[in-house]
């Protein structure tokens, strides 16, 4: 055994512990400078809104008037003038006081004095309560992701204690990031008031640079007056530091390759109320996080609004004579010195994690994709323009790109191909190819993918084979082909009125001959040859019929069809109860049925509220999409016609494919330098099965081939952790299903600490992370030999799998080095 302060000279493992630095919204103008405070102040009049999102409510009215103290944790870091709060005290008198546990009475005072309560927002500090009867609440909401949250706090309908019909409504909106944005929105006011004064501002922490909300201030003597003048307006406050860009942030890729480019994601901000720029920004390499003998690997000039924290993507290139290592980069903002700041200590940063280079190669991307007509018939000529880049470090030479068609968007080389072409490419260079192709004769009519796949075949070892296929954004309609019934829903009739439809079909040679060959129409309408259903119905039925056309040459194509005759005097009524499970990864359609007069009016049209991402509902009524998630999900369909409207609650599961599962079966351990191979299942689905790697890294080394399998040499010792996806080759969108694999690399006989860095935690978050050990023989025994845990952390050791873990959640910044055994 041996104390390992990491692996292959790395520096000391280490664990970050930070407050969390955002990225907030651009404000919307220029403010106005407060003399004498760190903020500008800018004014809009604009409709008020409550809070956005679900509510979570901290108080309702309970009949006998509330008032009260309540104690929040904030989602974020909030920057109120000079200090970072965690937590706030919402009070119902409209105020928000930094930090928690704080007491504020309901009689107002001025603001600019020492005495408590001080870093105070007083939104309309009054005796203002709650009361049952009139639906009030005070509540918050979360809205936006990280790092750019939003967190609303709502004084809704609340009254002035002396007069119970007064309605005042108003809300503070607290921005992450740190030019600690607060927006105070009033609402409108309604009926009497009592003759109660109030405040109407905000404080620091010793209850100086007190900032007016109304303009000309009244504080602490506002009247009944002065809020309804401040009805649907809003207050920004936002920090101005002066001339002042930051560096906020570097997210290293897990691994990268020498001489190709990559986009590295950086975080930068303008903490100044003006337009900052153009500067540029440079991005430097090294394989240690002091930056000793780095160089640079990337550039990008650009501008920053006001106030704005941001994330650009730079295109760097690790040069060859990096080597095969891990690097960390960093940002360098400004790093011309073209702008004169406030402060140039702020202008760096170091990314917490390191990226691993590995050798170069080729590697093809299709950018994109485009067609020059949106209908041909089969047998026809299509020009597609598909536009290659190499994104690799290796010249292609002698490279194929296929053009296919495809039912879905998810384009692979198993699609019909109907073109190809061969490329040659120098490392980041880029070439736009016109292709004339032909679609096939015998194709199906219906709507296709137009897609180009980079080495179908996949002849080359390239370093990114999930970039390889692109789809255009149009899809191409085609006629021909085999004899095939478009229409598949019919408009409502009304009794007494005259009704005309139209069938339609595509394919087929022509002329098309439409009849009915089952079931019947409903009385008084009728089926032309050309496909035009016509007529004047006597009576509210419903009739289902099937539908059949014939071409020239004796081609049939049938369908089932339901016409519905209603009474023009029936109300507008969604008759649809229930609605089938929807599968992950399958396209979904459902239509939806109406009845009553409205239904056959030409301008009905649906809305949805509610149900899973991606769902939609079409202008004829049918719920729509690919759903990504097992979940049940409540939602609610709207159809609108003369003057009507139609709604229904539904509740929409969506359930895995049971078709589709990878065997969930563990890996043998491979052995480091000698030679590995192990195959991954799947069962169910339609063979055959692609497999891909979708997250993590394997040992170097080592690769998974498109029929699942692992092998290699790996030649690096560890634990690692990576997700592999399967996908069928069912019709449609293919039947996915993933899995977390973990391949553990046993040392040659040398035991060692293989963990190099530690993951970035969060200030009042959970953390758990691990340091693994490979080789040796189990159990293991962890210490910390030198370095201090962070107050509010523990370390422990998991026998299950041999890791030290060290757990917890800080409650203060602090970075700590530690050196274990």
């Amino acid at each position: 055994m041996k104390t390992h302060p990491c692996a292959l000279g790395a520096p000391l493992p280490h664990v970050v512990l930070a407050a969390a630095l955002g990225l907030p919204a651009v404000a919307e103008a220029q403010p106005a400078p407060v003399p004498g405070t760190p903020y500008a102040v800018e004014r809009v009049s604009e409709p008020y809104q409550g809070c956005p999102g679900s509510i979570t409510f901290i108080s309702q009215g309970d009949g006998a008037g509330v008032k009260g103290e309540f104690d929040v944790n904030l989602p974020f870091a909030f920057q109120h003038y000079d200090d970072l709060y965690t937590t706030v005290t919402v009070v119902g008198a409209g105020v928000l006081a930094f930090p928690s546990g704080q007491t504020v009475s309901f009689n107002n005072a001025a603001l600019g004095t020492a005495a408590a309560p001080n870093a105070l927002i007083a939104v309309w500090w009054e005796d203002i309560e709650l009361l049952s009867g009139n639906n009030g609440f005070l509540g918050t909401s979360l809205t936006g992701t990280a790092p750019n949250r939003e967190f609303c706090i709502e004084w809704h309908n609340f009254n002035d204690e002396q007069v119970n019909d007064a309605f005042i409504n108003f809300k503070v909106v607290l921005h992450e990031g740190p030019s600690g944005r607060a927006d105070v929105v009033y609402g409108s006011t309604s009926g009497s008031v009592g003759a109660y004064t109030a405040t109407m501002g905000m404080e620091d922490a010793a209850g100086a640079r007190p900032i007016d909300f109304r303009n000309p201030a009244c504080s602490p003597n506002c009247q009944h007056t002065d809020l309804v003048a401040m009805a649907n307006t809003r207050v920004t406050v936002t920090r101005d530091a002066g001339v002042e860009l930051v560096a906020v942030g570097v997210d290293p890729p897990q691994f990268g390759f020498l001489g190709a480019a990559m986009n590295l994601p950086v975080q930068l901000g303008n903490l100044h109320g003006a337009t900052v720029g153009p500067f540029q920004i440079e991005v430097r390499a090294a394989d240690n996080p002091q930056m000793s003998g780095a160089v640079v690997v990337g550039h990008r000039t650009l501008s920053l609004s006001p106030f704005q924290i941001t994330e650009v993507a730079v295109e760097v290139v690790p040069p060859e004579s990096l080597g095969e290592q891990r690097v960390y980069f960093e940002l360098l903002v400004d790093s011309a010195g073209e702008v004169a700041e406030v402060r140039e200590d702020n202008n760096r940063v170091v990314s917490v994690g390191a990226t691993r280079l590995l050798p170069g190669g080729p590697d093809l991307a299709v950018e994109r994709v485009r067609v020059t007509r949106g209908e041909v018939a089969a047998g026809d000529a299509v020009d597609a323009f598909v536009r290659i880049r190499n994104l690799g470090s290796v010249a292609v030479v002698g490279g194929q790109v296929s053009v296919v068609l495809s039912t879905n968007p998810a384009i692979t080389g198993r699609d019909l191909r109907v073109g190809d072409f061969a490329v040659q490419l120098a490392p980041g260079e880029a070439r736009t190819t016109t292709v004339s192709v032909v679609v096939p004769t015998g194709l199906n009519s219906g709507s296709y993918y137009v897609g180009a796949v980079a080495d179908p075949d996949q002849a080359l070892g390239e370093l990114d084979e999930a970039n390889n296929g692109r789809a255009a954004d149009d899809l191409l309609v085609v006629r021909g082909g085999a004899l095939a019934v478009t229409t598949t829903q019919l408009p409502a009739a009304l009794v007494g009125a005259a009704y005309n439809g139209r069938l339609s079909a595509h394919g087929g040679a022509p002329p098309l001959v439409w009849s009915v060959s089952a079931g019947q129409l409903p009385a008084g309408i009728g089926l032309t040859n050309e496909g035009v259903l016509y007529g004047r119905p006597a009576a509210p039925e419903v009739q289902t019929f099937t539908a059949r056309v014939e071409d020239s040459a004796g081609a049939r194509a049938e369908v089932e069809l339901t016409l519905r005759v209603v009474d023009p005097e029936e109300p507008l009524t969604i008759v649809t109860r229930s609605v089938p499970a929807a599968v992950v990864g399958q396209e979904y359609a459902f239509g939806l049925q109406l009845t009553g007069g409205p239904a056959a009016d030409p301008g009905l049209t649906w809305s949805l509220e509610g149900g899973p991402e991606g769902l939609t509902v079409t202008p004829q009524g049918v719920l729509t999409g690919v759903l990504t998630e097992v979940a049940r999900h409540e939602l609610t369909v709207s159809a609108a016609a003369t003057g009507q409207l139609a709604r229904r609650d539904l509740t929409l599961d969506v359930v895995a494919n049971p078709q589709l599962l990878i065997v969930p079966a563990p890996l043998s351990s491979a052995r480091f330098e000698v030679p590995y191979q192990a195959r991954l299942e799947a069962t169910g689905g339609l063979p055959p099965y692609t497999w891909l790697l979708r997250d993590g890294v394997l040992p170097a080394g080592m690769s998974l081939d498109i029929a699942g399998a692992l092998a290699g040499t790996p030649t690096e010792a560890g634990r690692f952790r990576f997700v592999v996806e399967v996908r069928d080759s069912g019709p449609g969108l293919p039947a996915v299903d993933r899995a977390t694999l973990v391949l553990d690399v046993l040392g040659d006989g040398s035991f060692t600490i293989v963990t190099e860095t530690l993951p970035v935690g969060r200030v009042g978050q959970g953390y758990d992370a691990a340091v693994a050990a490979a080789g040796g023989l189990p159990p293991l025994s962890w210490s910390v030999v030198e370095g201090r845990i962070p107050d509010g952390m523990v370390v422990r050791e998991d026998a299950q799998s041999a890791e030290l873990r060290i757990v917890g959640q800080a409650d203060a910044p602090v970075v700590a080095n530690l050196l274990v055994e």
